[in-house]
């Protein structure tokens, strides 16, 4: 088994995936990852990184965002470069286009080809799917949760001008740091203008602490379980809000995106 080598020796056993790699294979990876970035070779062979600045062989710059319109960026690749909005919401998203248009690339795909499938992307139930009931806006992201992901949505919030509610619960899996990553994120989202938190389950008390912290004055509402909160989603809404649900899948916010799309 040949093992896969970064720029300080040999990498650990959770990246010698790449052995099943074919000998004469291209490897794509994400510049921007912290652990990806150093692989130097797979199989005698260079990766192709990209990313977020000109350093890499293929990146993205005039990055725009539009709101729940989803973002607009230009896209670099060698000596061309072609712009094209993605229609699903937030920055991370650029890196997945700039993933999708290396390796259509590969396959010979022309720049306009490649616009045209990153601008057909939809987004799925539990991920980020925006859904406008008439009244409010609901964006239903509750499928899965961590620190990282709870930020980015958040973050997208932020952007709106309308008014705004986080209805967030606890993230799983997360190991004997839990409490202090649940409170990270509460710090994060104390400097967020967001109008309104909604924070559910034991850990996320943890997210109370971390907003209230850095904004006192913060409207924070924690409920124990979504049965507690069920009944009174009503009078924490008002119409015209956008409103975020997400946490991790174990915590059953899909129940929550449901009452809200036969309320409102």
């Amino acid at each position: 088994m040949q093992r896969l080598r970064d720029r300080d020796g040999v990498f650990d056993a959770k990246t010698e995936c790449f052995e099943y790699v074919s000998y004469d294979g291209t490897v794509v990876l994400n510049g921007e990852d912290d652990k990806l970035f150093r692989v130097d070779q797979v199989h005698g062979r260079a990766p192709i990184f990209y990313g977020l600045d000109p350093g890499k062989r293929v990146y993205a710059d005039n990055i725009r965002l539009l709101g729940f319109k989803g973002t607009a960026c230009t896209i670099n690749m060698d000596d061309r470069s072609f712009d094209v909005t993605i229609p699903v919401p937030g920055t991370h998203m650029v890196l997945n286009a700039l993933a999708a248009a290396t390796v259509g690339a590969l396959y010979g795909l022309t720049d306009e080809e490649i616009r045209a499938g990153i601008e057909k992307v939809g987004s799925l139930d539990g991920r980020f799917h925006v859904i406008e009931t008439g009244k409010i806006t609901v964006i239903d992201d509750c499928y899965n949760a961590n620190p990282m992901s709870m930020k980015a949505s958040c973050s997208i919030l932020n952007t709106i001008e309308t008014g705004t509610v986080a209805i967030l619960g606890d993230m799983g899996e997360l190991g004997g740091e839990e409490a202090a990553l649940h409170r990270e994120v509460g710090d994060f989202l104390g400097g967020c203008r967001i109008d309104r938190f909604v924070t559910v389950g034991p850990l996320s008390r943890n997210i109370d602490d971390g907003i209230l912290e850095t904004r006192a004055d913060a409207d924070v509402r924690h409920f124990d379980s979504v049965d507690a909160l069920l009944p009174e989603l009503p009078s924490l809404i008002a119409e015209g809000d956008a409103v975020l649900v997400k946490a991790s899948h174990f915590m059953k916010f899909s129940r929550i995106v449901e009452e809200l799309k036969n309320t409102f």
